[in-house]
């Protein structure tokens, strides 16, 4: 028996392209390279922070809280595709990955999908020598919070769990209807920057990201 090999030295591309969708959910795609020698990858995300506090109904609280939290994690596809730095979440191909309840290391188009705590865990059989990127896509339920005058998101990016770090991190958080009150505000290094595309749509991005880095909001 070989173990689940990951001897990793970064990702080289991490891109997020989320969908605010009308009901609160948050519809979410991830493509990223993995750099070094593996037979897969474990694959961690939260649709909780457990540090954010209690909602209090003061106004002078008023900010990220625990109703910012989503309910659940509905995974909906996970897919070997080939490497690309323009990679084009409008144009998805390769393999469409099937779950499975135990695999063998070195087998390929294979994840098996665990239930934690605050989120889930994906061991994704995709060895290094495929030369693949892989890609995810899930539903995060129940993360909108929806006010008297204003609707939000809060959302702590999901690469807190990472033990990779990230060369280049690019983020893409859309609206599905325009919206004249557009408002976009990011948490997390300094040099990283956060702007309107137009008024539907945010891009964020960020260099040199380090592991376990969960303070990107």
């Amino acid at each position: 028996m070989f173990p689940f090999i990951v001897k990793a030295y970064g990702i080289e591309n991490f891109y997020i392209n989320a969908v605010v969708l009308e009901d609160g959910d948050l519809l979410v795609e991830e493509y990223f390279e993995v750099n070094g020698d593996y037979n897969g990858y474990y694959r961690e995300i939260n649709y909780r922070n457990d540090s954010l506090y209690d909602f209090n109904q003061e106004l002078e609280w008023y900010g990220p809280s625990n109703i910012s939290n989503g309910s659940n994690i509905d995974l909906l596809e996970i897919r070997a595709v080939d490497v690309n730095s323009d990679f084009d979440f409008n144009e998805i191909g390769g393999k469409l990955f099937k779950e499975v309840s135990y695999a063998d290391p070195g087998e390929y188009g294979v994840y098996v999908e665990t239930d934690l705590s605050s989120g889930k865990k994906f061991q994704i059989f995709l060895p290094d020598y495929k030369n693949k990127a892989f890609y995810l896509k899930y539903r995060i339920d129940n993360i909108g919070t929806v006010y008297n005058d204003v609707s939000e998101i809060y959302w702590t990016l999901p690469i807190d769990r990472l033990e990779d770090s990230i060369a280049n991190l690019k983020v893409n958080v859309s609206l599905k209807h325009k919206s004249t009150e557009f408002r976009v505000w990011a948490h997390g290094p300094l040099d990283g920057d956060v702007r309107k595309k137009n008024n539907t749509t945010l891009v964020a991005t960020v260099s040199n990201v380090g592991t376990y880095e969960n303070n990107i909001d």
